[in-house]
């Protein structure tokens, strides 16, 4: 409970105030997953920071997701700020976590694009290639 109250403090709560750039459309999409859901819902670490109140995924209905991420990076505290599938447009989300004390500013790109990705010409990890880390801005590709 005190990790979520954490995480809606330093995070959610600042994107939906009145200054926030979510204020009125923010959806969220999961934030606590026991581990048994944390486990049946399939390509989620056996350690994730939702089982322990640490995140939260989010978007804003209909809008710019893009700048939701922006606005995080330039004005939120965080461990871990993740632009996940741009290439899903308006159905892409971001996830951030919170974790007192250890907020280090990791952010990271999650896309199947390759067009995303050779925007910031960073190495690519994980299973499929499709984690880049130390994205400093949202960039979208101009795709012809």
């Amino acid at each position: 409970i005190d990790n979520l109250k954490n995480l809606f403090t330093n995070c959610i709560d600042p994107i939906i105030s009145p200054g926030g750039i979510g204020s009125t459309n923010l959806q969220l999409l999961s934030v606590y997953r026991s581990k048994h859901l944390n486990k049946v819902l399939k390509g989620n670490p056996p350690n994730s920071e939702h089982i322990y109140g640490y995140a939260a995924d989010f978007r804003i209905s209909g809008g710019n997701n893009a700048g939701l991420f922006n606005w995080c990076y330039n004005n939120l505290d965080f461990k871990n700020l993740m632009w996940a599938f741009p290439e899903k447009e308006k159905e892409s989300w971001i996830h951030i976590s919170y974790i007192k004390d250890n907020n280090i500013k990791n952010t990271t790109l999650a896309s199947e694009s390759d067009a995303y990705h050779n925007q910031y010409k960073g190495k690519r990890r994980g299973r499929n290639r499709l984690y880049q880390d130390n994205i400093t801005e949202a960039i979208t590709p101009n795709i012809i």
